[in-house]
C-alpha cells in the first residue's frame, strides 16, 4: 500500500487567528509532539484531541483516509478538527502491522515537527472467542497489531527521545492485573504480552528519563 504524502491529505492548516475560545487552550504540552495510532475515531481520536487541547503538536495515525459508509471518522477528520480549533496536527496514513509504515510515521513526524516526545499506541485488534477459536491468520493479526507495533515504535522513538532529554510512551492495554487480561478472552494473551513488553521498556528506558506505561 502506498502511503499518501501529507500534501495529498488536504489537511486544513491553522490560519493563525485565535478566537477567544481557542485562547483558553492550556499550554502545558506546548512545543511537545505526540503520535497517536488508531486516532481516526473513538478513544484514539479523544486522546488526540485532548493532547492538542493541552498544546501538543499531534500526529494522527491510522489506516482510514476516506469515509466508510458504516463507520464514521478518518485521520483527515481528526486532524482538521484539531486545526480548526487552533491546534496543530497532521494526518499520516499508517497500517501498524506494516514496519515500513511505522518507520515512515516516525520519520515524517520528525521531518514535520523536529522530534517526538510522546507515543501512544492505541490501535488494537480484538477477536471474540477463546484461544481455540483462533486460526493462525487471526493469531498473526492479534500479534501484528497489538504487540509488534509497540516494539517498533518504542524502539525507534526511544532514540529520538533520548536525544531530546526524555519522553513518554504509552501502550493502551490493561495493567498487570491478570484478571482484567483474562476477561479479554482471545485478546488477553497478546494484550498481556504488550503489557509485559511495555514494562520491559519501562525498566530499560527509565535511566533516560523516558516513562513507559500502560
Amino acid at each position: 500500500m502506498d502511503i499518501p504524502s501529507k500534501s495529498n491529505l488536504q489537511i486544513k492548516p491553522n490560519s493563525g487567528h485565535r478566537t477567544g475560545e481557542e485562547a483558553l487552550m492550556t499550554t502545558e504540552l506546548s512545543g511537545k509532539t505526540a503520535i497517536v495510532t488508531g486516532s481516526s475515531r473513538g478513544l484514539g481520536k479523544a486522546i488526540a484531541l485532548t493532547l492538542a487541547n493541552h498544546g501538543a503538536n499531534v500526529v494522527v495515525a491510522a489506516r482510514t483516509t476516506e469515509p466508510h459508509p458504516r463507520i464514521s471518522g478518518t485521520i483527515v477528520d481528526t486532524a482538521n478538527e484539531i486545526n480548526a480549533n487552533g491546534g496543530s496536527a497532521i494526518a499520516i496514513q499508517c497500517d501498524v502491522s506494516n514496519d515500513e509504515h511505522l518507520t515512515n510515521l516516525l520519520n515524517s513526524t520528525v521531518d514535520q515537527f523536529g522530534g517526538i516526545d510522546i507515543v501512544i499506541h492505541n490501535a488494537a485488534a480484538l477477536i471474540p472467542g477463546g484461544i481455540r477459536d483462533l486460526t493462525s491468520r487471526k493469531w498473526d493479526l492479534l500479534w501484528n497489531v497489538n504487540v509488534r507495533p509497540l516494539y517498533v515504535l518504542a524502539s525507534g522513538a526511544a532514540e529520538i527521545m533520548i536525544n531530546r532529554g526524555g519522553g513518554h510512551i504509552i501502550n493502551v492495554s490493561p495493567g498487570e492485573d491478570t484478571g482484567a487480561l483474562n476477561r479479554l478472552t482471545s485478546g488477553g494473551l497478546p494484550k498481556q504480552w504488550a503489557t509485559q513488553l511495555a514494562m520491559s521498556f519501562s525498566r530499560e528506558l527509565e535511566s533516560h528519563n523516558i516513562a513507559v506505561n500502560c
